[in-house]
């Protein structure tokens, strides 16, 4: 007789799947997630068993909106809202590199040389990749999880030895007004700002470094900027300005107190509506060519108008431009007829 043989059923759980999240290692922004190691990514990653990796990958949950941070358990997905990942500052210092007016890095220093000012300002598209708004941002210094500092330490060009000054910065203060203004007037006596040069450790991925002749408006701007400008020419005075203006039988004298167009943000024509203090009271359209611009060039409007009775109406490439009164004595009478 057989025996009889039971068969017992054997419930073996399913393993968890495990995800691979690729990142910025400066950001901390997602890059890929996948199934298995990328072997063809050379981008940090994590390997997590975590829901919501499964949930970015299939599209239910915008990967934008989350990011790889270093918390108290280790590096870790989490919503942009509750941490921010600034990376930890560099051992060795970079120098920050020189670039033109028109590039815009992730933090931009700007010198602006005969007033003794320094800006600091981050680029909108960096702090929108790090939090996901772009307006009235608000951040708590508790969400900088690594407690990383801007670390700022200007010298004489070419010359790390010689240390004029340095400044730390908390880099969320510096989200939340996107810009911070530092007076370096105590340093007239010593060097002039055009001869320094800005050391950091970097915890941002792009820095860059310009130098200005005058402050007019601050190099940070946001799309919420105003599109027109309207104003009135003002009266003379010792304070600088853009463009002087010198009334003529001609029309008007218009003199560049500035070197590079692009230093002040110019690129183009200079297109002004003359009206009253009604915009929508035209009275003239007058055009400065923009190869008569800079170099403390002159050029005439030749407009009836009186610019003491009118304003001026700019568009977006006249946001930063100002307008000054100003005797030219050595213009002859009739020389611009």
């Amino acid at each position: 007789m057989l025996s009889e043989v039971k068969l017992e059923s054997v419930v073996r759980e399913k393993p968890q799947p495990k995800y691979y999240v690729y990142y910025d290692d400066f950001s901390g922004e997602i890059t890929d997630i996948a199934n298995k190691q990328l072997l063809n990514n050379s981008n940090p990653f994590i390997v997590t068993e975590d829901e919501t990796a499964s949930k970015i990958m299939m599209g239910v949950l915008n990967p934008k909106k989350w990011i790889i941070a270093d918390l108290v358990d280790g590096m870790t997905l989490v919503r942009k809202t509750d941490a921010i990942r600034i990376k930890e500052a560099e051992n060795y210092l970079s120098k920050i590199p020189k670039v033109s007016f028109t590039m815009d890095s992730e933090i931009n220093v700007v010198l602006y040389v005969n007033d003794w000012l320094m800006e600091v300002n981050v680029s909108q598209d960096t702090v929108y990749r790090l939090t996901g708004k772009r307006f009235n941002t608000k951040l708590d210094s508790s969400v900088n999880a690594s407690g990383s500092i801007m670390d700022l330490f200007i010298i004489k060009h070419n010359d790390p030895s010689y240390l004029v000054q340095r400044l730390k910065i908390d880099p969320i203060e510096l989200m939340n007004n996107g810009y911070l203004l530092f007076d370096l007037s105590h340093l007239k006596t010593k060097i002039g700002l055009n001869s320094l040069d800005v050391l950091t450790r970097r915890i941002f991925k792009t820095y860059g470094l310009k130098y200005k002749q005058n402050y007019v408006k601050l190099d940070y701007h946001t799309s919420k900027s105003a599109r027109r400008n309207h104003i009135m020419i003002g009266p003379e005075s010792e304070e600088w300005s853009t463009f002087s203006v010198s009334a003529s039988t001609a029309g008007w004298i218009v003199k560049s107190n500035f070197r590079d167009p692009s230093e002040q943000k110019i690129y183009g024509d200079v297109i002004m509506f003359l009206t009253g203090n009604d915009p929508h009271q035209l009275y003239d359209r007058v055009v400065i060519p923009y190869g008569n611009l800079g170099w403390g060039k002159e050029y005439v409007i030749r407009t009836k108008v009186d610019p003491a009775t009118c304003k001026l109406l700019l568009g977006e490439t006249g946001k930063n431009i100002t307008f000054k009164f100003e005797d030219l004595e050595y213009v002859k009478p009739g020389k611009y007829q």
